[in-house]
């Protein structure tokens, strides 16, 4: 088993934390004047740019070309796999912005097709390999196939495959080592696009710091970027724990061997790197911002309960339901906080369903 990701820690954050001044102590006039302005939403989107979004998005960017680059003359799941699960880790950091590049285009799902109902995946995978369709040879081509044969779940069909796989040397054998080459390039080369979307006068970056202009249609105010960025990260720990974490206690009732083998979108290697994401941009990101440093350092504390709950159930297994359940309580705790806490210190109101997209 992997070793879990680093993950900020609750010193750390209260280290970064502004400390009260005097002034602030004395409840001056400005301070009123302040604290009556709400936070800085220009601010805050600029934090979300630049100390998580574009540094997150070329790790995910490097992630992919790593793998894309050793695919080239190496397709052995010994070699792909370490690279592989760390580009997966790098996905689940940025996995969250349900705006932005990763809804363009197609491009969540292209990147990750799941949740992956009914083996979409491996049929994909399977009408390739049973036409030897050469489409796999065309970079520009094969972008254009079906979603579920050039995601991160179709490579790790291909890695960690459920079948046997045919002999080295032989016909099929060379055809499949074509194909993950093809879905390698494939991943770096959405990875870049995604990347690339959220540059130029017409990129995400624009439209959310040019929130308030006259021309700009989708955000009419500069707090309509505070309550995109807390529709992401709250919608985020209602899908690690209603979806992802539920995925994987279905498949363990079921009997179905997928949550303990493979990564697939609902393994915990998953959501414990999902976890460690929220935890750092929760820091970089609303920390500075919440006008409720006690409620700021209460969120923080949740996630970190998350996390040692994803840890512990790492250590014991997914068949572990003691830890399940523990990782669940966490993950509900630390939405219900971020609603009842967090919003109203980051100014936003909360009135919505976070899968909305709203």
């Amino acid at each position: 088993m992997r070793r879990p990701i680093l993950f900020a820690t609750l010193a750390a954050v209260l280290a970064a934390t502004p400390t009260l001044s005097a002034a602030m102590a004395a409840d001056t006039p400005a301070v009123a004047t302040a604290e009556a302005a709400g936070p800085d939403h220009a601010a805050l989107t600029a934090r979300a740019l630049d100390g998580y979004i574009r540094p997150e998005f070329d790790r995910f960017v490097a992630a992919t070309r790593a793998l894309a680059d050793k695919a080239e003359t190496d397709q052995s799941p010994e070699k792909l796999l370490p690279l592989y699960d760390a580009a997966y880790d790098a996905w689940m950091r940025i996995w969250f912005f349900r705006f932005g590049p990763l809804e363009e285009e197609g491009r969540r799902f292209r990147l990750e097709f799941w949740p992956e109902r009914s083996g979409i995946a491996y049929r994909a995978i399977g009408a390739l390999v049973k036409a030897k369709n050469p489409i796999v040879d065309d970079p520009e081509a094969f972008a254009g196939a079906s979603a579920g044969a050039q995601n991160l779940v179709s490579m790790e069909r291909l890695l960690r495959p459920r079948e046997a796989v045919p002999a080295a040397g032989t016909p099929a054998a060379e055809y499949r080592n074509r194909l993950i080459r093809a879905v390698a390039r494939n991943l770096a080369r959405m990875a870049v696009s995604a990347r690339e979307g959220w540059e130029g006068p017409e990129g995400a970056a624009h439209v959310l710091t040019t929130a308030g202009d006259d021309e700009n249609q989708i955000y009419l105010s500069a707090d309509e970027t505070t309550f995109a960025f807390f529709n992401a990260f709250h919608g985020a720990l209602q899908e690690l724990e209603e979806l992802r974490l539920a995925a994987i206690t279905a498949d363990q009732t079921g009997g179905s061997p997928r949550a303990a083998h493979e990564r697939a979108g609902a393994s915990l290697e998953n959501i414990r790197a999902g976890i460690g994401g929220l935890i750092d941009f929760e820091r970089v990101v609303f920390a500075p911002a919440a006008s409720d440093q006690v409620a700021q350092v209460d969120m923080a504390a949740a996630l970190e309960k998350a996390a040692a709950a994803a840890d512990a159930a790492l250590a014991r297994g997914p068949g572990d339901a003691e830890a399940m359940k523990a990782l669940k309580t966490a993950l509900a705790a630390a939405r219900r906080l971020a609603v009842a806490e967090l919003a109203p210190a980051l100014g936003v109101r909360v009135g919505f369903n976070s899968f909305d997209g709203d």
